[in-house]
């Protein structure tokens, strides 16, 4: 009896890089097999690059989805919080001038490298005094170096220290002046305050400069601030993210108009509020009894095609009214609604145009002329 013939082929799986045995009794029926389990092979690995393109994308919504509660549970819950004292010793320090700020003095860690001095090995210069002798000059020389460079960067701090003498004590008469309650420094410092507290913030609020958008009074030792909060597009209504994976597609969550209108009407009090108390906090000398602040933002009317700052919210609040204030439990809309009649009930419409109690000149202007 002839014995059975059987045909048979070793697949390695492109993919994976395993091994498989392919047989069958004729040629055309292992061809098929071969087919079939490259098939299967090709199967397996779309399902499994689907599945991780699927991994990716709700591991990437994960992060985006936690980015996004971060940012709503700050505005929401931790506006009021960590506000910092800008002292104005800061401030005025740090106007002066150092020359150690410009200029660092020479070290001899530095020359050793630009001279490019041998390190010192001691088992090599036990056999060899050249190379012992090498280094002891290349030091020296080094050393000399570092002595006409100290000598000269000493000759140009002296110099420098002379010069920048009557600049520094200029800076510390301003800062006298400041104490004293001179109207253009409080001006000045508490610009640097509002200013150093937006940047701490992210940039929630910006735009000042100088008496163009604070005034003050040293007689009623009032303190007029106009900021600029941002627009309805700056504050997002996404409450969460979710992938969707039949459609691949990401979905955002987003609030109800009443939702949206509660929360946004909340971070403009909470943001008003918050550059108030810095103010107050940084009042090391007691310049300012009371603040009025307006809030304004950009607005686009389409009526006549032009810009104009939209005046939100103007409040105004007393140095006593503020020490009364535990912030830790208070909410800032209830705050600003108690101490202040001209905050609107909805801030998410367009224009508001709410009369400032202390009008600048600067707000429900157009200030953008299109061409």
């Amino acid at each position: 009896m002839a014995s059975k013939i059987t045909y048979s082929k070793v697949l390695r799986n492109p993919y994976t890089g395993e091994s498989a045995e392919i047989t069958a009794t004729t040629e055309n029926a292992l061809r098929n097999k071969i087919d079939k389990q490259i098939k299967i092979w090709e199967k397996e690995q779309v399902e499994w690059e689907h599945q991780q393109y699927v991994n990716n994308q709700n591991q990437y919504v994960q992060e985006i989805d936690q980015e996004n509660w971060d940012r709503l549970n700050n505005l929401k819950y931790r506006m009021l919080f960590y506000i910092k004292c800008w002292a104005p010793y800061r401030y005025y320090e740090g106007l002066k001038r150092n020359y150690s700020q410009i200029q660092a003095p020479p070290t001899i860690k530095d020359i050793f490298k630009e001279l490019k001095v041998p390190k010192k090995i001691g088992i090599w210069e036990v056999f060899s005094d050249e190379r012992r002798n090498k280094r002891i000059a290349a030091e020296k020389k080094a050393e000399q170096v570092l002595q006409k460079r100290t000598k000269e960067y000493n000759e140009r701090a002296a110099a420098y220290a002379k010069k920048s003498a009557e600049f520094n004590q200029e800076i510390d008469n301003r800062h006298q002046l400041m104490h004293d309650g001179d109207q253009n420094e409080v001006v000045d410092f508490f610009t640097w305050v509002i200013e150093q507290d937006c940047e701490y913030l992210q940039g929630y609020y910006v735009g000042f400069r100088n008496e163009k958008y604070l005034h003050y009074d040293p007689q009623l030792k009032l303190l007029a601030i106009d900021i600029e909060l941002p627009a309805k597009q700056k504050i997002s209504d996404v409450e969460s993210f979710q992938y969707e994976e039949k459609k691949d597609n990401i979905k955002a969550n987003r609030m109800t108009q009443a939702d949206y209108k509660s929360f946004y009407n909340h971070v403009i009090c909470d943001l008003t509020l918050r550059v108030i108390c810095v103010v107050y906090k940084s009042d090391e000398y007691s310049l300012v009894d009371r603040i009025i602040i307006n809030g304004y933002r950009i607005y686009l009317d389409r009526s006549i095609g032009k810009h104009i700052n939209d005046c939100i919210i103007s409040a105004s609040i007393s140095r006593e009214e503020y020490d009364e204030i535990y912030l830790r439990k208070a909410d800032g809309e209830e705050v600003i609604r108690r101490v202040s009649k001209n905050v609107p009930r909805d801030m998410t419409s367009e224009p508001i145009g709410v009369k400032p109690l202390f009008d600048s000149g600067n707000l429900n202007v157009y200030y953008i002329k299109e061409r």
